[in-house]
């Protein structure tokens, strides 16, 4: 039954790649025409035969065990254009990690291997290998130990034709080396990488796992009116007497294989700079003044960074740079970050100029959470992916306003819902790949934001910065981050973990209110549905706003049971009691309010994002009496809250506010004033239709 399921998973994502790879103009010499000639159900049924026993899929995916460690990586790589292939010369440094060896198995997919040797000073040795298109296993020439270091030659060519259509999930977004534009009427060619997560090597021989870290020099040889751009700094470029330039770049701190890269193209650059730093970004002829407009803001979000995590930037220098047909939206290499072309896409309804400014903001942050401290294996890629998107909300707290930044975090939120079922921690996953989901991204970004809500700002920020400080230029785990919070917060932190990281499904809760008048006794039950929840009862410390006429206190509650009620005794009753009231929480919440208990959380609610949700709801309760609905449009446009205005000027009825002269003043000054660019749009579009008032 599971095999038959899988099949047809298979099938449709199938069926979807092959559609998609229309578009992508990328790889093999004539990809359409594979594509035409390829059967789909034929292919299924031969890749069905390379699928593992399904014992696999139950199989606890471990840290990659450490017996070799690569210290430093010296590549030499030059180009067969026509036949889209990679010429390479690897030299190897490594290490015995612990233990005695006489052999090391290094990844290499699809390579055609010329010669492996040993270096011993000078002289190069042949050695003894095998090689199953995946993997080289090497016979060493004598038993190294811990404190020996060895060299290994690798004289290769990574064939990326070959390639196409041989990864277990289908596609061709394996390769790690991408050859685009080949031939194409207009466009330049390109070449550039994408190694996450172990695709580094598809171009070079490697241990391709998260948790080796190692130095490079990678030399670059391409045509001399091509720029590149690879890891670290440019060390020296010299010219070839055939045309060619040989370009070296140093990358002198060590970093995990899947965060190298190189980019070969017809490009120019924008040369900016942070602290003494070069920091660059490279764009194909004519987008500079819209590189500027998306990527101005890095230095700015450089210093922010810094100096949020205590830890300033670590590397040499950040590059940036637009690709042409990217399989990714945007992948961290260290120091040079390569981004899809959608970042040069002018057209706002897919992807906004912020929605654009977040992407920079989340890429730069992974070079402190990722690429300074790298998950220990994929099971824990939240420790990159979950933080890094949390610091998209960071930038947009600072940069524009809390409010904007809670409605990103809540309107995000729902693209996770579909995926409750799984773990953000799974050590029982089918691929790698298949962890760079919504639970990585969306919800752990928005359990952190809990833990933020929970520990407090000083805290929180903290345990990010000794995090950091304590893992740096190494790998983590989840138990590992555990500890950096209970270490400043004194407390067992296990009931958080276990419920929000190695559980999974969320809370789905029932909130109702009791109020009696006669003891002053404001009552709240709140129930929990353990039937959507897996069987699991959730422990959520909640902090509730209790509103009284002239002030506001705040308490925190503790919800530990299916069923449990709160009592709430003042000398003087509150007029309501708004759970989580800064909407911290991902649960699926029910709760019937009436139009004037939204009305009191509106005026009262210290959260702006809060008060936009209460009023929305509050004009819908409304809505049937005109004459109230459009009062409360029109008072709307004074609020506090940017979406609350913009919600006024959105569902505001010009013909119904005929020569309004009161209307009017607020709109003119919306359209000249507003913090908000889209409401001077909004406002300025309303004014055109009654400036003649």
């Amino acid at each position: 039954m599971k095999k038959n399921l899988l099949l047809v998973a298979i099938v449709v994502m199938l069926s979807s790649c092959f559609v998609l790879n229309r578009n992508k103009d990328v790889v093999n010499k004539d990809i359409t025409a594979v594509e035409d000639k390829v059967n789909v159900m034929d292919y299924v049924k031969e890749l069905e035969s390379k699928i593992p026993p399904l014992r696999y899929f139950d199989e606890y995916k471990s840290s990659s065990r450490l017996i070799n460690k690569i210290t430093h990586s010296k590549l030499e790589l030059s180009f067969d254009w026509e036949k889209l292939n990679a010429i390479g010369n690897a030299t190897l440094t490594v290490t015995p990690y612990f233990y005695d060896t006489d052999s090391i198995v290094l990844d290499a997919k699809y390579f055609d291997i010329k010669r492996i040797a040993i270096i011993n000073n000078k002289d190069t040795n042949n050695l003894i290998y095998s090689y199953d298109s995946m993997q080289i296993k090497i016979k060493l020439d004598k038993t190294y130990t811990k404190k020996d270091e060895y060299q290994i030659y690798i004289s290769y060519v990574a064939k990326m034709s070959e390639n196409q259509y041989k990864s277990f999930r289908g596609d061709n977004d394996f390769d790690g080396l991408y050859f685009v534009n080949i031939n194409h009427a207009s466009k330049p060619p390109q070449i550039w990488t994408q190694n996450e997560p172990q695709n580094a090597s598809g171009w070079f021989p490697t241990i391709d796992s998260p948790n080796q870290r190692f130095t490079a020099d990678i030399f670059i040889t391409a045509p001399a009116r091509y720029l590149t751009l690879s890891n670290g700094e440019l060390y020296n470029s010299l010219l070839n007497k055939d045309t060619t330039r040989t370009d070296h770049w140093k990358m002198s701190m060590a970093v995990a294989p899947y965060l190298y890269m190189i980019f070969v193209g017809d490009y120019e650059v924008i040369k900016d700079e942070w602290n003494g730093k070069e920091v660059n970004y490279y764009y194909p002829a004519g987008e500079e003044e819209y590189m500027r407009k998306i990527f101005g803001n890095t230095p700015e979000m450089l210093e922010y960074f810094s100096q949020l995590f205590d830890y300033k930037y670590p590397w040499n220098k950040y590059s940036q740079v637009v690709v042409d047909k990217f399989v990714s939206g945007a992948m961290e290499n260290c120091t040079a970050t390569v981004f899809g072309d959608f970042m040069l896409n002018k057209s706002s309804w897919w992807y906004s100029d912020l929605d654009k400014e977040l992407v920079v903001a989340h890429e730069l942050a992974h070079h402190w959470f990722g690429n300074l401290v790298t998950c220990e294996s994929w099971a824990n890629i939240f420790l990159n992916e979950s933080f890094a998107s949390y610091c998209e909300y960071f930038w947009t707290e600072y940069k524009y306003s809390k409010e904007k930044a809670d409605y990103l975090l809540y309107d995000e939120i729902y693209t996770y819902y579909n995926e409750t079922t799984d773990k953000i921690v799974d050590f029982y996953y089918v691929y790698p790949e298949s962890m760079f989901n919504t639970l990585n991204y969306q919800k752990g970004a928005r359990i952190l934001h809990i833990l933020r809500n929970y520990l407090g700002e000083e805290a929180f920020f903290l345990v990010l910065q000794n995090y950091l400080k304590k893992y740096e230029y190494n790998t983590a785990e989840v138990e590992d981050f555990r500890m950096s919070v209970e270490a400043v917060c004194g407390e067992d932190m296990n009931w958080f973990f276990n419920q929000w990281f190695f559980g999974s499904k969320y809370p789905v809760i029932t909130i109702k209110h009791n109020i009696n008048k006669d003891t002053n006794i404001y009552g709240v039950t709140i129930e929990q549905d353990i039937k959507s929840q897996n069987d699991q009862i959730f422990y959520l410390p909640i902090d509730v706003a209790i509103y009284f006429k002239d002030r506001t206190e705040f308490k925190r509650i503790y919800l530990s049971k299916e069923s449990q009620n709160f009592s709430f005794e003042y000398k003087e009753l509150p007029q309501f009691i708004d759970i989580d009231y800064n909407r911290a929480y991902i649960w699926e919440r029910s709760e019937e309010l009436s139009s004037e208990e939204l009305l009191i959380i509106y005026q009262k609610t210290p959260n702006m994002f809060s008060k936009y949700i209460a009023f929305t709801d509050y004009y819908k309760s409304v809505k049937k009496d005109e004459t109230l609905s459009k009062s409360i449009l029109e008072q709307s446009l004074d609020s506090k809250s940017y979406l609350v205005r913009q919600y006024g000027l959105q569902n505001i009825s010009i013909a119904s506010y005929s020569n309004n002269e009161t209307l009017k003043a607020k709109i003119i000054y919306l359209k000249d004033n507003d913090s908000e660019p889209e409401n001077r749009v909004l406002a300025n579009g309303i004014y055109e239709k009654i400036k003649n008032w």
